[in-house]
């Protein structure tokens, strides 16, 4: 039993100590902060198959997830938004982590409508005092309805900090079915 529980723990470790997420890479990246829109309109029904429904929400968790597992060297953050906008995670080198916390995400657990410029202001906070490349990547599906500073002011402050913003539409413009 003992024997068995070295072994258990051994392999635990070894298996955690191999995932690229959780070693600091030697290498100076970049810092990218996701916003992810988690307002309801999420919930829209674009992606889906005969075999398979996928919601707004459901499709960018798939795309982030993909695009964290290729960002060695790079250090990633979380922000998560629709009335209002959280940091759900600081930046890390730990893209297993930052994944996790995504995909425990819901559609409208931040209220129902879009803060972008909110979400843009969360990002300023996070990066305007880190050195080297700065980088929010903005995914929304919809036009800003709740910001307490309108998006394009926000973006203004964020161009003071040299932080560069990309933008991610996310959905159809045609009328689709929700969850």
């Amino acid at each position: 039993m003992v024997h068995y529980c070295i072994v258990f723990a051994m392999d635990f470790f070894s298996t955690f100590s191999n995932v690229s997420g959780l070693e600091t890479p030697n290498t100076k990246g970049y810092d990218l902060m996701l916003a992810v829109d988690v307002s309801l309109s999420m919930n829209a029904i674009d992606y889906s198959t005969k075999e398979k429904t996928l919601t707004r929400l459901d499709s960018t968790k798939e795309v982030v997830t993909n695009f964290a597992k290729q960002r060695q060297g790079d250090r990633l953050g979380l922000i998560l938004f629709a009335e209002h906008a959280y940091l759900q995670m600081s930046m890390t080198f730990d893209t297993v982590s930052l994944t996790q916390m995504l995909n425990n995400a819901m559609a409208g657990m931040a209220g129902p409508s879009t803060a972008i410029g909110d979400a843009i202001g969360v990002a300023i906070g996070e990066l305007r005092n880190k050195e080297g490349s700065r980088v929010l990547i903005l995914l929304t599906d919809g036009a800003d309805t709740s910001s307490s500073i309108p998006p394009i002011e926000a973006a203004k402050i964020a161009q003071k900090y040299d932080i560069r913003i990309y933008t991610i539409g996310i959905g159809s413009q045609k009328s689709v079915p929700y969850l």
